[in-house]
């Protein structure tokens, strides 16, 4: 495994643009996963954000607002889902700029 220095050019490389940097649309793809998750199981915002105690409402504009979701959340929310933790994750398609299959289908 490379160190964390080593890996930095690439990942700073892979965030410059107009996407706003590496977290941003890393987290996009987090939220556009969670609510594709979320139509397949038939799960409304306001259910699952009961179960992850908050609002629908809350649930919502965290999942438009990258940078909100917590990793104990996100493994709530893949148990409610029926899901694995890494469908919510972004897959090694999805880069800046470009989009993965789910992102490209919720935009």
């Amino acid at each position: 495994m490379l160190p964390l220095t080593a890996m930095a050019g690439p990942v700073a490389a892979l965030g410059e643009g107009a996407e706003g940097g590496p977290v941003d649309w890393m987290d996009r793809c987090v939220g556009n996963r969670l609510g594709r998750a979320m139509k397949e199981a038939g799960v409304s915002d306001v259910d699952l954000g009961r179960r992850l105690g908050m609002t629908g409402a809350v649930l919502a504009r965290r999942m438009a607002r990258p940078g909100t979701f917590q990793v104990d959340e996100l493994i709530l929310a893949a148990v409610a889902l029926g899901r694995e933790v890494q469908d919510l994750l972004p897959a090694a398609d999805c880069l800046p700029g470009k989009g993965c299959s789910v992102c490209l289908a919720e935009t």
